[in-house]
């Protein structure tokens, strides 16, 4: 099992939209064959500041996600909203 965590620093002003776009696309992430489960948690002190987590059950299944013509939509709709470039650690689940 592979754990990934991004963290994620959006434009306050885009932080709703973000949001909004996660909201749209949450079932589908979650549905992707290979991803157990798929969180997204936001910071109470800055709104702003927020990081998905996910559990997949392998890599090969991870980089068939992040490979897709689905991941790379999405991730043109998002990257722009960002104000730092977003910061991924993956750990494997002991």
């Amino acid at each position: 099992m592979l754990v990934r965590i991004v963290q994620l620093e959006i434009q306050p002003e885009h932080t709703q939209r973000f949001l909004e776009l996660y909201s749209a696309h949450q079932e589908m992430i979650l549905g992707w064959e290979g991803c157990v489960s798929l969180q997204l948690l936001q910071s109470d002190e800055n709104p702003n500041e927020l990081a998905t987590h996910s559990n997949w059950s392998g890599e090969e299944a991870l980089n068939k996600y992040r490979n897709s013509a689905f991941f790379r939509q999405l991730w043109s709709q998002v990257k722009p909203l960002f104000a730092a470039k977003a910061r991924a650690c993956i750990v494997t689940g002991k």
